[in-house]
């Protein structure tokens, strides 16, 4: 019951004018190419294998998540702090955030999908 109460005042803090913009989480409904072109690695095949891994997760949980934006990444010797960026990019339009595979977890994971595949369009 306090665990209840306490939720429900940090929702009405966090939905009001007080709560600090710089720490809001907004998803992006779509991405920036420009942005996303910027980045100095092969963007469009790494995105391919992570849309690939998500797609075919059996569990949208945060390990899983995890595990399928490192191992491309690992497998194609790509920086994580780059690929972590250009995530953060695609998914929220900041070169970084949360923590991202929980961030992802939360999030619906068709709509997930749909932000990756438009940046590999």
């Amino acid at each position: 019951e306090k665990l209840i109460e306490k939720l429900s005042k940090i929702r009405t803090w966090i939905n009001s004018e007080h709560f600090p913009s710089e720490l809001r989480i907004t998803i992006n409904k779509s991405i920036d190419s420009t942005l996303i072109n910027s980045f100095e690695i092969p963007v469009h095949d790494y995105l391919k294998e992570l849309l690939n891994g998500l797609s075919n997760l059996d569990e949208w949980d945060s390990t899983n998540i995890s595990k399928a934006i490192n191992d491309p990444a690992k497998a194609m010797d790509l920086n994580l702090g780059v690929i972590y960026s250009l995530l953060y990019t695609i998914i929220i339009g900041k070169q970084s955030g949360p923590k991202l595979a929980r961030l992802l977890q939360e999030l619906d994971r068709k709509s997930v999908c749909e932000l990756i595949s438009q940046a590999v369009e």
